[in-house]
């Protein structure tokens, strides 16, 4: 079956937080979301490329991705993208190696056709493609915004700990 997959991420440079959102569409349902990435985060192309695996995952669980299909994910980033594909990347860091290992074996242990393309961010457009783009972009800026607010407040939470204990 045919699958779309549109994703996208907000990166915190500051605190090494970021969000994502997704929007996935099939004959199967459709599903949108989003959420905050768990781990610290080195850098926006990382950010991108675990909002795709992420976006995978979110298909994957809710049933709306299987075995087989053919994945047309979109995104509006080259970087990750190229990285994904093994194309023009000079250097990769750790984390990102961490990413394409797993982006790498879930294609492969569910047999995924994956097609990436880019959609261009932050037009007026108002095709079907550049419209879920901006709400997947609101909805990683939402998240990352929260992650981010979360890491500030860590410190001020631990102290109220402290004072309780």
């Amino acid at each position: 079956m045919k699958i779309t997959v549109l994703s996208d991420a907000s990166y915190c440079p500051k605190y090494k937080v970021a969000g994502y959102g997704f929007w996935i569409a099939c004959a199967r349902g459709k599903l949108g979301g989003g959420g905050k990435i768990i781990e610290e985060v080195e850098d926006t192309n990382a950010a991108e490329m675990m909002a795709i695996c992420n976006s995978i995952w979110h298909g994957v669980s809710e049933e709306l991705i299987l075995r087989g299909d053919e994945l047309l994910v979109q995104t509006d980033s080259l970087a990750a993208i190229d990285r994904l594909r093994g194309q023009r990347v000079v250097t990769l860091t750790d984390q990102q190696n961490r990413i394409i290992a797993y982006y790498e074996k879930v294609v492969r242990r569910l047999d995924l056709k994956v097609v990436l393309r880019h959609v261009k961010g932050h037009t007026g457009n108002r095709e079907a493609r550049f419209v879920a783009n901006r709400m997947c972009d609101k909805r990683a800026k939402d998240h990352m915004r929260a992650a981010r607010s979360a890491k500030i407040a860590e410190p001020y939470i631990q102290q109220i700990r402290e004072m309780l204990t």
